[in-house]
């Protein structure tokens, strides 16, 4: 169980975090916007989840850490899903309410997930398994960048592709917004899929749960 939770804290670490890059270079690289102004629009995907944090920690402790982390990996997926099919034509108020509703689903996720993986640590090993999880946190965060970049590459060139994440409107003043959009698509389809695997181990991480007692009267 422990291994599962520490295989989906990092998998949820380095797709969470994809979000953010990749889609300030959506607003910016494709959708032509200012650094300014696709800030603010990236602000629905943090807000709520810093109201609802508090929350997210009271229902993993009423209802079980494994049913709130699959609530909310439920919420997180079918959102994706919801944004990557939504990218080729730009819907300001869908946008911003698909990011809400990522943002909850975050909210719900975290605490949950962070519960389960402490609560299956003995205390004598707590300090231990402590450093192992922001390290997998930080190790999560500076993957993001490159395999975000990575699998952009499939159908833009480097070169292109580097112009393009400058957002200096290069994709617009070359006709490359198809390309370009195909592009961040590819990576979005990579972080529902993977997404799906986190799922998994969620699942896999809630059946262990349920039986654990069964082996232990046995």
């Amino acid at each position: 169980m422990k291994i599962l939770s520490t295989y989906h804290l990092h998998l949820l670490i380095v797709l969470l975090f994809s979000l953010p890059y990749l889609l300030s270079f959506y607003l910016q690289g494709i959708c032509d916007f200012t650094p300014s102004k696709a800030a603010l629009y990236l602000i629905p995907l943090s807000l709520p989840q810093l109201l609802m944090g508090p929350l997210g920690g009271f229902l993993a402790d009423y209802f079980g850490a494994k049913k709130i982390l699959l609530i909310g990996n439920s919420i997180i997926l079918i959102s994706i899903l919801i944004l990557t099919l939504q990218l080729k034509q730009f819907y300001p108020i869908l946008f911003i309410i698909t990011l809400l509703v990522i943002s909850i689903g975050n909210a719900l996720a975290w605490p949950s997930l962070s519960k389960a993986v402490f609560s299956s640590i003995p205390k004598e090993q707590s300090g231990a398994f402590s450093g192992l999880f922001y390290t997998l946190y930080n190790i999560g965060r500076a993957l993001t960048q490159p395999l975000s970049i990575f699998s952009m590459q499939f159908v833009l060139p480097e070169t292109v592709l580097s112009k393009i994440i400058t957002g200096n409107h290069y994709a617009s003043y070359n006709g490359l917004e198809v390309f370009a959009t195909k592009s961040l698509q590819l990576a979005f389809w990579s972080v529902f899929l993977f997404f799906c695997l986190s799922m998994i181990f969620s699942v896999l991480v809630q059946s262990q749960r349920i039986t654990s007692p069964i082996h232990d009267q046995k």
